[in-house]
């Protein structure tokens, strides 16, 4: 029961706004790690998609609405 009011006092401080939850270094580093691996994920998506995309144009089709 314990664990449960300091998990959910988290939460409801997480939640405010202008506030932030109190990390310690190992949490910060995987924050950062896990925000840099999404952020290079969305780059390198963004980039096949475009590649995808000037392929089509070299071979004349249509570019497709997604």
């Amino acid at each position: 029961m314990e664990r449960f009011k300091v998990c959910e006092r988290e939460m409801k401080m997480a939640g405010r706004a202008g506030v932030a939850k109190p990390t310690d270094p190992k949490e910060k580093a995987k924050d950062d790690a896990r925000e840099w691996i999404n952020n290079s994920v969305e780059a390198l998506t963004a980039k096949v998609l475009c590649n995808e995309a000037a392929e089509r144009c070299q071979r004349g089709e249509k570019a497709e609405d997604s």
